[in-house]
């Protein structure tokens, strides 16, 4: 089999990947659907559950039960620092690099920062005319 020329692998991937994101945007479409369906179905069920004050319903099709979910965001950056460290709190903060400056810190030094593993690998862009 002999390699294709640049210009046709380099439209049939434009190709592909356009005709991929149409397919992901028309299944997002009709997940929606899905989605606002079972939403209404948990809105009706956890008004029936609480006007009854029960935490279950159980059927023959299946189980519906009320469980609290959390959310949990910084509404203060200053001050949720100064509680991590007046407490030695730090068991509230998760940790991960922003790739962005731990990079430009690597090209400035020659060396990634203290304790980071930085890998970098080629790979191919495609941009359309």
């Amino acid at each position: 089999m002999t390699a294709q020329k640049p210009k046709t692998l380099i439209d049939h991937y434009i190709r592909l990947r356009d005709a991929k994101a149409q397919r992901e945007e028309a299944a997002k479409q009709e997940l929606r659907k899905y989605a606002k369906a079972m939403e209404a179905i948990e809105d009706q069920l956890l008004k029936a559950m609480q006007a009854e004050g029960t935490e279950s319903v159980r059927t023959e099709a299946g189980t519906a039960y009320r469980y609290v979910k959390h959310k949990a965001r910084v509404a203060s950056k200053d001050d949720f620092f100064q509680f991590v460290k007046d407490h030695d709190a730090w068991n509230f903060v998760e940790s991960r690099v922003k790739k962005t400056d731990a990079v430009a810190y690597m090209e400035e030094h020659q060396m990634p920062p203290p304790g980071i593993d930085i890998v970098s690998f080629e790979s191919v862009g495609f941009r359309k005319r």
